[in-house]
């Protein structure tokens, strides 16, 4: 695990681990296909400063969730953000945060 910095910053990546079960799921999967590689990058950057990840998702209604069942549920074969979170899943040194609503904040 890298050294954890002492400065005010982290990196926030908010709601890519997905199923994209939802209305325009599929359009708005096909943009993050898009962003997730600059993502990962970012994330190995933050990994590197030692700069804090936090992953913010909601549960699509499934508040029974914990974090390894949520993430197994949007690898599913049948997911469409499949290769999105396989990309993009959590690693043991990141963060991992369930949010109520539409907005973490």
């Amino acid at each position: 695990m890298a050294k954890r910095s002492k400065s005010a910053t982290a990196l926030l990546i908010l709601d890519m681990i997905s199923e994209y079960r939802y209305p325009h799921g599929e359009r708005i999967v096909r943009s993050a296909r898009k962003a997730a590689p600059n993502i990962a990058r970012l994330r190995e950057r933050a990994h590197a400063a030692g700069i804090p990840v936090i992953y913010v998702n909601d549960t699509a209604g499934k508040w029974e969730s914990d974090q390894k069942s949520f993430i197994e549920r949007c690898m599913q074969p049948e997911s469409r953000g499949r290769e999105i979170v396989q990309l993009l899943a959590p690693t043991p040194e990141d963060y991992f945060m369930f949010k109520p609503m539409h907005s973490a904040f």
